[in-house]
């Protein structure tokens, strides 16, 4: 189960005063309401106000757009959260997009058509390129019949484009997209998850935009009771207000160089999950995303080091629920390798490591293959028996029980002609 969401910071923050407001009203989660309050803040942000980190340019701006998915089992609670979010933003008068929408239907949505005469379109400035979704559904946008552009669009908006994004097709002639900016919240179950991408595809860019955030359904309470929404409704108009005057919000020195400092330590980083192996690669705009949320949920002038700490540790706490999210979809290939080793392997019994590699390798792509031999040794499903010197290579073994089990130079004979 993911770990606590975190602490409160000292002042104010929207996200706070969401997460009390109503989450002592629904049966969902702390983690999903908490995640909501965030696209929350993160939807009225849109590309009105932006950040630097340690990248600065004047074109190198960074929005506080997040793709956040809430994964768990059917009933867990994560449609009531979605659509609390979903309600606050849209009486907040921030774009919000189609309640259920398919891929191809976004170009639609954002699109600017040229004129009958096939001149560009007059209001290219006021284009509805930036907007958000609250789906109680992911699959209604994602699951594995998606196109490949769609997908792309996706990352686009994510990225929040800059330039304008320029399609031509015969269903839907040209249609132009400006200031891309997405701001997503869905719900998802392990099932539809794993279906959502072949498996070639979970190590290409838009995974790694993904945030899984995994819950449990709570236990019931006999008191549920609202908190103040006009108080509510208060927060969010002094916010807009807040955002509406402020073009960037800034680091703090400490906290930019702590950030820095942190991007460095991670680099080079393994990824939390051997399905998930771009994620490192935007980890740190993740960090840098939420940090800045975090900041104007505030009201700061100034992303401070509570914020990047509170980033820090929610992030973490993501990462923690990643196997849940992951391990629990049927089809996963990382159930599918544990399961072969199972039968394949005697338990106490040492097998070289290439040759590991070598069997794995015939079950999923090669790009996969040392990071699940990693994550099944992580997870003590694989345990490093003593060397063998004449074979040159680390060798695991099952464990017989729970404890550390007795090492053994013999392997049984199904594996024995393997290592000669």
């Amino acid at each position: 189960m993911q770990n606590e969401i975190p602490a409160a910071s000292k002042s104010s923050s929207f996200i706070d005063l969401f997460a009390r407001t109503v989450g002592s009203a629904i049966i969902s989660p702390p983690e999903y309401v908490w995640w909501a309050g965030v696209c929350a803040v993160s939807a009225m942000m849109g590309r009105l106000i932006h950040t630097h980190t340690f990248v600065r340019g004047p074109h190198d701006h960074l929005y506080g757009n997040m793709f956040v998915i809430m994964v768990g089992r059917p009933g867990a609670g994560k449609t009531k959260a979605i659509a609390e979010a979903r309600s606050i933003v849209r009486r907040s008068g921030a774009r919000v997009g189609p309640d259920d929408v398919t891929g191809e239907k976004l170009y639609d949505f954002l699109g600017l058509k040229p004129d009958t005469e096939g001149h560009p379109p007059q209001n290219a400035e006021a284009s509805p390129g930036t907007f958000s979704l609250f789906l109680d559904e992911f699959d209604s946008l994602m699951h594995g019949g998606m196109s490949r552009a769609a997908k792309n669009l996706l990352n686009h908006c994510y990225d929040c484009r800059s330039d304008p994004m320029i399609r031509s097709t015969y269903a839907h002639g040209e249609q132009e997209l400006n200031d891309l900016c997405l701001t997503m919240a869905a719900g998802c179950t392990p099932a539809h998850l794993a279906s959502t991408f072949e498996p070639m595809e979970w190590q290409e860019g838009l995974p790694s935009r993904l945030l899984l955030v995994w819950g449990e359904k709570p236990p019931f309470k006999t008191d549920y009771q609202r908190g103040s929404m006009e108080g509510l409704a208060l927060a969010a108009e002094k916010l807009q207000i807040f955002i509406g005057m402020h073009t960037s919000v800034e680091w703090e020195e400490k906290a930019l160089e702590r950030y820095t400092k942190w991007c460095g330590e991670n680099w080079e980083r393994k990824s939390p999950h051997p399905l998930l192996l771009g994620y490192t690669a935007r980890r740190h705009l993740h960090l840098a995303k939420l940090a800045f949320i975090l900041a104007v949920a505030r009201l700061s002038e100034q992303i401070e080091m509570v914020d990047f700490l509170r980033a820090k540790q929610a992030l973490e706490a993501v990462e923690g629920g990643l196997d849940s999210a992951l391990s629990l979809a049927g089809g996963n290939s990382f159930a599918d390798v544990e399961s072969f080793l199972k039968d394949f392997m005697v338990p106490g019994r040492p097998v070289a490591e290439f040759h590991l590699l070598r069997l794995i390798g015939k079950r999923m792509d090669f790009e996969h293959t040392q990071n699940t031999l990693n994550a099944l040794i992580a997870a003590r499903i694989l345990v490093e028996s003593p060397p063998f010197k004449a074979v040159g290579s680390r060798m695991l073994h099952l464990p017989e029980n729970d404890d550390e089990c007795e090492q053994s130079p013999h392997v049984r004979p199904r594996v024995r002609h393997l290592m000669h």
